[in-house]
């Protein structure tokens, strides 16, 4: 029996190890690769024929996994998860089926510390953090990992079996640089999906840029190490291979981190070789390696057609020069510092395991709002890691847990410290030379990153500690000697106990599947998520689809995120999902009732309104409940649009000043998030005109102040809603809708003479010449001498026809030097004229007329001013049609003025051709549609005066 037990425990044991090698290769390499879209057809059609249960299957399970490219850290903690509950079946089964008693290992003060870890995390997790189902997801996982951890601490390991995990892990790493250097030259698009950024793309595969860099850190120390002592030549040239596409895989991936940290540690690694074990390089090869290294940075930098290394459109220069104060204050710095308030807060116990990604957003809106004039930056990106993970720690569990988690490092080191010490082979010492290094560089990296998050890194790392404690029972050779029988052994005296021996194993490979559906429900919720996810993307991709499809997308996307929920109720994020999809069908329901009501179809009107409330209510039901762990700038903006939609479907009720104080606590949690900013100034706009002056004034300062943050954080967005809206007013000649936004422009931006003089010139063209004269006087006390208050006066007054006061401040205007110099060298002209200075006027025009024969625009701007300026149609309206007969089309307003002084002459038909000229070219001038649509359908029409 004691042999047969023996045989069992053999076997186990090499199971265990199996079980660990897998775990190594896997996690890192499993990934959502990218089938045929022929091929993924053929497979729909072969589920839609198979039965309920392989459709269901493939709907459910495969067809978002396979068409999406869900994220591969999702994958990867699900089988990283799956794996180590395996391990623990086979390991608890070879510790009944062993001799020796009881591993010493579990004696020890470590490992005593990390089950107090173990302990204090859960009750953080539990008792202090506000995010349970978050915090308990996230504990679970520790748990696991430690497991992970003690059970490759405690298992027999051979100086053999070392050597392979390290072979693997190279050979993995090897992987992962080769299909790198082909994402990197985009050859992989075929099996794998294509990020915008390189550097995104690079990494991939371990599930963050930074993340594969730090990855291979461990393969380059061994490498180094294992050159020193291995003699086949085969192996030695795969060695250097391998050192050679990680130095190119780091340097491409832009991973600023881990390139510190090796040009830091590398001859500090060399050095310390030396001493301990006699190591030297030649200096040709350090040579070699530095030329290397050298191309590799050139092949970075090279814009050349020939060098297909080169990433255009991510250069690596780009992201060093990225790497300065300024940019650090959007991103590690913004976190350290408005972090601040959560350490005073509660700085020995934390604020609950795994809840940084809930209480850093208030924290950091706390911060912005008492630091209004802050250089830190903001973003509208949601940040879930400190970025920093003793920062995180320190936040989630204190500085005792801090502490605990250090001083438990410390004496792992110091446990393998002996062996490292005392192990007498020369390649041995070398291998925990490397071993200690990675853990260093690691350890390292954790200050500016967070690998400990990262399924592959974070098992490495655990991997190369436990390999490192036990390094006396590897490579000492001191192994717990004891006569004691197995347990099993034991047991195999009684009845019952031979019951347990054979109900055991069974027991327990029933209950790893089962195990196995905890993880597997976070990963089915990932896939429904991303799956709803993609109907929302399309219904925004595809604006022009029929509507009866966009509601198919937002209904499926609805359907999809609501079977979420009820699968995962406690699931936060997914609850926030269920409410976007509900949000969005009822806007479109609600548009759809607006469209109903133009047409007077009362009957689908009241169906949208009814569907529109529905679907907005249950919205703003959902993400209430996804703030209870959810703590997101997106999520009360998202609830502020609801109720600002629903107070129009319900005036009675109190929603707009929901909708007023949700969109305010967006806007408190990130000043940079410009869609709230853009609506919340808005909704202020439209709720302030019933207000008393002193309410209203108050109300026009917070707009004012809500577009300055969106003028700040997102000028390109600010450009789009705000500035291009305001002067397409003006081009559209819409001087009722122009004049308010300009005048918002101008609150906004006071010092910017440019939108002074727009709009004085649109307050002209309105009429409006006292209020264009209250603007010229502030200009004149703030930029008296500015090229544009010149300009502004000019338009003041060319409009009121006094050409005499316009002269001057033409001549100052040119003598300025301004930009625009043509511009004002005709009005020069065309005011000498229109004052009777024929001596003077006569001999300028005719150089413009001799530049019009180089440059058209003269002809352009001669006719133009003569019609808009000086009433003269007969002297401007021959250099326009000079100007439309050049084959090189023009301006449309060109077209469109002659086309009036073609109706006006009772040439339609030539009319309409300008007009068909006018369409053509831009800017899309609505005028020039309208009189073009009143000659097609033949109806009456007056040309504008």
């Amino acid at each position: 029996m004691a042999n047969q037990f023996t045989c069992i425990q053999k076997y186990l044991k090499k199971l265990c190890h199996l079980l660990i090698l897998s775990i190594l290769f896997t996690v890192p390499s499993i990934y959502p690769f990218k089938l045929s879209q022929g091929l993924l057809d053929k497979i729909n059609a072969w589920a839609g024929n198979h039965g309920r249960l392989i459709r269901s299957l493939w709907e459910w399970q495969l067809e978002p996994y396979l068409y999406f490219g869900l994220s591969p850290l999702t994958l990867k903690w699900l089988i990283a998860q799956s794996y180590i509950a395996a391990l623990l079946v086979a390991f608890i089964l070879l510790k009944v089926f062993s001799s020796g008693g009881r591993s010493n290992f579990f004696k020890n003060i470590p490992f005593i510390l990390s089950f107090i870890l173990i302990i204090y995390s859960g009750i953080s997790a539990l008792l202090i953090s506000p995010t349970i189902h978050v915090s308990i997801m996230a504990f679970y996982s520790l748990v696991l990992f430690v497991v992970f951890f003690y059970i490759v601490s405690d298992v027999e390991k051979s100086p053999s079996f070392i050597i392979k995990t390290f072979s693997l892990i190279s050979c993995v790493s090897l992987m992962l640089s080769f299909i790198a250097l082909l994402q990197h030259l985009q050859l992989s698009d075929g099996f794998m999906l294509r990020f915008d950024r390189v550097r995104n793309s690079m990494g991939s595969f371990i599930g963050h840029n930074t993340g594969l860099s730090s990855y291979l850190m461990t393969s380059y120390f061994i490498a180094i190490a294992a050159l020193s002592f291995i003699r086949n030549k085969w192996i030695r040239y795969i060695l250097y291979l391998l050192l050679v596409m990680e130095g190119f895989v780091v340097v491409a991936a832009q991973s600023r981190a881990v390139i510190a940290i090796l040009f830091f540690l590398t001859p500090i690694y060399l050095v310390y070789l030396h001493k301990t074990t006699g190591f030297s390089i030649r200096i040709q090869r350090l040579i070699t390696a530095g030329l290397i290294l050298c191309l590799i940075v050139l092949s970075q930098i090279i814009a050349r057609p020939w060098n297909p290394f080169y990433f255009r459109d991510a250069p690596l220069v780009n992201r060093l020069q990225a790497f300065n104060p300024e940019n650090l204050k959007g991103t590690r710095l913004r976190i350290l510092t408005a972090s601040r308030s959560l350490l005073r807060e509660s700085p020995f116990y934390g604020h609950g395991f795994a809840s940084f990604q809930y209480v850093y957003p208030k924290a950091q809106a706390d911060y912005y709002t008492e630091h209004p004039n802050t250089l830190l930056i903001p973003t509208d990106l949601r940040s879930q890691q400190a970025h920093n993970d003793y920062l995180q720690i320190s936040i989630e569990l204190g500085f005792g847990g801090l502490l605990l988690i250090m001083l438990t490092l410390y004496l792992f080191l110091r446990r393998g410290q002996r062996a490292a010490e005392e192990v007498s082979a020369i390649w041995q010492r070398r291998l925990l030379c490397a071993i200690f290094f990675s853990l260093t560089a690691y350890l390292m990296h954790c200050f500016v990153d967070f690998p400990l998050q990262i399924p592959p890194l974070s098992l490495l790392i655990l991997f190369l500690l436990a390999v490192w404690t036990s390094g006396e029972r590897i490579w000492l050779n001191q192994k717990e000697q004891s006569t004691a029988p197995s347990p099993a052994l034991l047991l195999m005296g009684s009845f019952w106990g031979r019951v347990f021996i054979i109900v055991l194993p069974l027991l327990l490979i029933a209950l790893t599947p089962l195990a196995n559906m905890i993880n597997l429900r976070a990963f089915r919720s990932d896939l429904i998520f991303y799956k709803s996810d993609m109907y929302i993307q399309t219904f925004h991709q595809f604006p022009s689809l029929p509507t009866k499809e966009r509601l198919l997308l937002l209904n499926n996307a609805v359907a999809l995120a609501h079977q979420g929920t009820r699968q995962d109720p406690l699931n936060s994020e997914m609850q926030f999902k269920f409410g976007e999809a509900s949000y969005l069908l009822g806007a479109f329901s609600w548009d759809l009732a607006k469209e109903a009501e133009k047409v007077a179809n009362d009957k689908e009107f009241e169906f949208w309104k009814y569907s529109a409330r529905l679907n907005l209510l249950r919205a703003v039901r959902s993400l209430e409940t996804a703030l209870n762990e959810f703590r997101f700038h997106s999520v009360y903006y998202l609830i502020g649009v609801c109720e600002e939609i629903l107070a129009r479907i319900e005036p009675e009720k109190n929603h707009l000043s929901r909708a007023r104080e949700n969109y305010a606590i967006a806007v408190r949690y990130s000043p940079a998030y410009a869609p709230a900013l853009k609506d919340y100034s808005e909704l202020l706009v439209r709720t302030s005109q019933n207000l008393s002056e002193r309410e209203k004034a108050k109300a026009t300062s917070e707009i004012i102040a809500l577009r300055r943050l969106v003028l700040k954080y997102q000028p390109a967005f600010y450009q789009k809603y705000f500035t291009d809206r305001a002067y397409d007013a003006l081009i559209q000649e819409d001087y009722e809708q122009a004049i308010p936004l300009m005048i918002d422009l101008v609150q906004v931006e006071p010092d910017n003479t440019s939108l002074q003089m727009q709009l004085i010139t649109a307050l002209c063209l309105a009429g409006q010449f006292e209020y264009a004269q209250k603007v010229l006087d502030e200009m004149s006390h703030s930029h008296p001498k500015h090229p544009d208050f010149y300009e502004a006066y000019v338009s003041y007054h060319l409009f009121r026809k006094d050409y005499a006061a316009a002269l001057p401040y033409i001549r100052k205007r040119l003598e300025s030097q301004g930009t625009n110099n043509n511009i004002f060298e005709t009005l020069e002209a065309l005011c000498l004229e229109a004052l009777g200075k024929n001596d003077e006027a006569a001999p300028k025009i005719a150089e413009l007329e001799k530049k019009s024969k180089e440059d058209p625009t003269y002809l352009q701007m001669l006719g133009m001013m003569y019609i808009d300026y000086f009433d003269n149609e007969k002297e401007g309206i021959p250099y326009l049609e000079r100007r439309a007969a050049l084959p090189i089309a023009t301006n449309s307003k060109v077209y469109y003025k002659l086309a009036q002084h073609e109706i006006k002459q009772g040439n339609i038909n030539q009319a309409k051709i300008y007009l068909e000229r006018a369409l053509l070219n831009p800017p899309k001038f609505k005028k020039a549609r309208a009189l073009y649509n009143q000659i097609s359908q033949g109806k009456g029409i007056e040309a504008d005066e």
